[in-house]
């Protein structure tokens, strides 16, 4: 059995692999970064790279990870926002197609499309109504991936923390900015709004 986790070079990839190889998965990461878990560089906006990586690799399972995933620069840039999230899973999702196979795909959405929930908890059934182009493009993602019809599972994951992740999240800003304190590199940690309520996984 065989996996490709597109994304593995972000905050969940590496987890995700080490747990897959624990389950004696052969896994296959990719990434538009260089790194540590990236077996074939590929973006995943280059239609013709993730065709001829799904063609040649043929899994058994993908994991599409691979995404722009800051709501902050979703505001700064839109469109690349819309690129990476809608044509980037188009471009994985048509390469499956090509190549003739039935992987089991897992696309991992967000929270965000919920918007502001005016009940909670939230469910499946809550009403969708993004509020930023990150929530917007993964609503779009997740209409698009299911209109292919194939074993799709997707997770709309809420906001989740943990050793690795990049600062511009954050849990991860505010720790960096803690050490960065501690170190005598600055005097005070900056914030946003600190009246915002989230759950953190």
């Amino acid at each position: 059995m065989n996996a490709l986790i597109t994304g593995i070079n972000g905050f969940v990839g590496p987890y995700l692999k080490a747990h897959l190889e624990e389950k004696g998965i052969q896994v296959t990461g990719t990434d538009i970064h260089p790194g540590k878990g990236v077996d074939v560089p590929a973006d995943i906006q280059d239609k013709v790279a993730i065709s001829k990586l799904i063609s040649e690799l043929k899994p058994d399972f993908i994991f599409h990870l691979a995404a722009q995933s800051s709501v902050k620069l979703s505001w700064e840039q839109p469109e690349l926002t819309r690129k990476v999230n809608i044509e980037g899973t188009k471009n994985l999702l048509d390469a499956v197609i090509a190549a003739k196979i039935k992987p089991k795909i897992l696309l991992v959405s967000s929270a965000d499309v919920y918007g502001i929930p005016t009940k909670l908890p939230l469910t499946e059934e809550s009403l969708l109504s993004p509020v930023s182009p990150y929530g917007e493009s993964r609503l779009e993602q997740e209409k698009l991936a299911l209109s292919y019809h194939f074993p799709i599972i997707i997770s709309r994951s809420f906001t989740h923390t943990g050793p690795g992740q990049k600062p511009i999240f954050v849990c991860s800003d505010f720790a960096k900015q803690v050490v960065e304190v501690e170190l005598g590199l600055r005097k005070e940690v900056s914030t946003g709004d600190l009246s915002i309520k989230r759950d953190i996984i």
